[in-house]
């Protein structure tokens, strides 16, 4: 039996419609780099003046834009592979070598050797590493709202829960009611929210709860299985505008943004990727932007880039507090994007690329990819 053959190692793939080949598509890695230049820039921008804070409010989006990327490739992958022999080896296999080697090492530098030493040194971090279970388990996103640590991995908990179950339902469910089960899972978490912020009012844990947060992942895997579906690309705008309405109305958190704006993010996420995947390769100018050399890197690097960046958030408020002012925020804001890049492109050649080219024993079959006709070409 013949294998697949093998893209270059962080470059997006996809698998046509009409052969069993994968096929690179590079205006999404161009979209994770907005996705994590968006995350970036909501984190770091914080140490702006108020302007700075206010351009840079909804840069939280791009966790949602990642959600929507992961649904749409991990399900295209999962519904083209489902007839192969090693349809849950490969892809539990491929899923751990890409994510838990840089996970694990961050956590094991953070508590084992971050923490004590700031311990021993005085600094008081209002945490001992008894809750670092949450972590290990990639249950943050519960104990995010629980207790607000390490904050930002609670969005690679929702997207690790997501890679554990959808497999098995991808394997065991028909066509149309896995389209059915997306569509409920993106009505879903807007009723719950709704009901619980209700009753228990505004709450972080509302919002990083998995059931609330499913509508992006749910909507990127109905566009991987709904090759006919065209209402996104038009939805985009108008959701867009909602949000900015919101935003303009409410802030950017808050009991509105939480339960309805959440739901608009994913929908102008979820249109964007759509439109992004039906044009790809043209000659437009989105396109060429998406397929531009320098924001392929912060794609290509963005896994690590958005794991490493918070100890170097960290620093960067600390740098900032010693000199407070208008420049020096936009000095330290620049220096620490930098940093948070470089962190991703040592990571992803000294570490993970290594690690990756364990891939070759987890790889498909290519004799035995299923390509029917849900898989759409774009």
């Amino acid at each position: 039996m013949t294998r697949s053959p093998r893209g270059k190692e962080g470059t997006t793939l996809l698998i046509r419609q009409t052969q069993t080949e994968l096929t690179i598509v590079p205006e999404l890695d161009g979209v994770r780099g907005v996705a994590i230049l968006l995350v970036l820039g909501f984190h770091f921008g914080r140490i702006l003046p108020h302007s700075g804070r206010v351009l840079f409010g909804l840069g939280w989006a791009g966790v949602d834009l990642f959600f929507v990327l992961s649904g749409y490739l991990i399900t295209r992958i999962l519904w083209a592979t489902r007839e192969n022999r090693s349809y849950f080896v490969s892809f539990y296999g491929r899923r751990i070598l890409r994510i838990f080697p840089v996970a694990f090492a961050f956590l094991a530098a953070y508590f084992w050797i971050a923490l004590p030493l700031a311990h021993h040194f005085g600094y008081d971090l209002d945490r001992n590493g008894s809750d670092q279970l949450w972590y290990w388990a990639y249950l943050a996103n519960w104990h995010y709202g629980l207790h607000g640590s390490l904050t930002h991995l609670w969005s690679l908990s929702i997207e690790e829960q997501f890679y554990l179950i959808w497999p098995g339902v991808v394997f065991a469910t028909s066509h149309r009611n896995l389209q059915r089960l997306c569509i409920l899972l993106v009505v879903l978490p807007l009723s719950l929210r709704f009901l619980l912020m209700g009753v228990i009012h505004y709450s972080v844990l509302t919002e990083g709860m998995t059931f609330c947060r499913t509508e992006a992942l749910a909507l990127g895997a109905l566009i991987a299985l709904s090759k006919e579906i065209r209402i996104l690309p038009w939805l985009a705008v108008p959701s867009a505008a909602g949000v900015l309405a919101i935003y303009a109305m409410f802030g950017s958190q808050g009991r509105i943004m939480g339960i309805y704006g959440l739901t608009l993010v994913a929908l102008a996420c979820a249109g964007f990727v759509q439109g992004v995947v039906k044009r790809a390769g043209n000659a437009s100018v989105s396109s060429r932007l998406l397929r531009s050399p320098w924001l392929k890197r912060f794609g290509k690097y963005s896994y690590a880039i958005y794991v490493l960046h918070a100890p170097i958030l960290s620093l960067a408020f600390h740098v900032h507090s010693s000199a407070p002012s208008p420049l020096w925020g936009f000095a330290v804001f620049f220096a620490g994007i930098a940093l948070s890049y470089l962190a991703g492109w040592a990571s992803w050649h000294f570490f993970e690329s290594r690690i990756l080219r364990l891939k070759r024993y987890f790889a498909y079959d290519r004799a035995e990819i299923q390509t029917n006709e849900a898989l759409a070409t774009g």
